[in-house]
């Protein structure tokens, strides 16, 4: 039996400021590990990280609030637009499920050594399918935050290519992507000044410092490069209104 629940939780402070934070449940056979991981990018540009295979307090949700207090972090969301709701994939293997708890909400964190508060982005994702086992090769993931709108993608490229795009909680076309930019018939959203906050291979970077991972988990899945960023967002409608807001959006590729 494998049964994974990740939450994924993030804010950009009005003067490009984040933080990424990561609580995870695994349950694999008689195995069960408990993972919490803190990204956060100050105002100097660098990037600081917290965490380790521990048992934190996962995040709470009540009434359109998420709160969250672990080792480094106290943190609220506050939803400005309704959740979003998709099984993902359905095979003989098992299932994806993701809940967009808040494509939009008001945060405020105390984080490390920062304080935090702008619009943040929080998501609940369940998988009883292995991810060293999916049919997927690349995976483009992100979500842009203005003052009027919101943008979450997911888009996958492998044996089963799909992909799943919201502007202000309305499902719509899928993206193309190019260099510095994504587009549909809806929108373009251009970005720049891209911060990275991790990338590499998963065992040089998430397990860099539990090397013993590589007995319990496939080498393959530890292979596994991730790439995630930190951008300014401008997003250009077909009517010619623009506005600015963050992203954050990463790219992950099955090696």
């Amino acid at each position: 039996m494998f049964l994974l629940s990740k939450w994924y939780m993030d804010v950009v402070s009005a003067d490009g400021r984040c933080c990424v934070g990561y609580h995870a449940a695994l349950r694999w056979n008689k195995l069960k590990l408990h993972y919490y991981h803190l990204l956060v990018m100050g105002s100097d540009g660098k990037v600081q990280g917290k965490g380790g295979f521990t048992r934190e307090p996962e995040p709470q949700w009540e009434n359109g609030v998420l709160r969250w207090q672990a080792k480094g972090i106290e943190a609220e969301w506050r939803s400005a637009q309704e959740p979003l709701e998709e099984n993902l994939l359905r095979t003989a293997k098992g299932t994806i499920d993701w809940l967009c708890r808040q494509p939009k909400a008001k945060a405020q964190l105390r984080v490390l050594d920062e304080e935090l508060e702008g619009w943040g982005y929080t998501e609940r994702l369940e998988l009883s399918i292995p991810p060293w086992e999916l049919p997927i090769r690349e995976l483009r993931w992100g979500r842009f935050i203005s003052e009027n709108h919101s943008i979450t993608w997911i888009d996958w490229q492998g044996e089963l290519p799909r992909a799943w795009v919201f502007h202000n909680g309305l499902r719509c076309e899928a993206l193309e992507f190019s260099e510095g930019e994504m587009r549909n018939a809806q929108f373009r959203l251009r970005h720049s000044d891209d911060r990275a906050l991790r990338s590499g291979a998963l065992l040089s970077t998430v397990f860099r410092p539990f090397q013993s991972i590589k007995r319990i988990i496939p080498l393959k899945a530890l292979r596994t490069e991730e790439y995630k960023w930190r951008s300014k967002g401008r997003l250009e409608l077909p009517n010619g209104e623009t506005e600015s807001g963050w992203m954050i959006h990463e790219l992950v590729r099955w090696v």
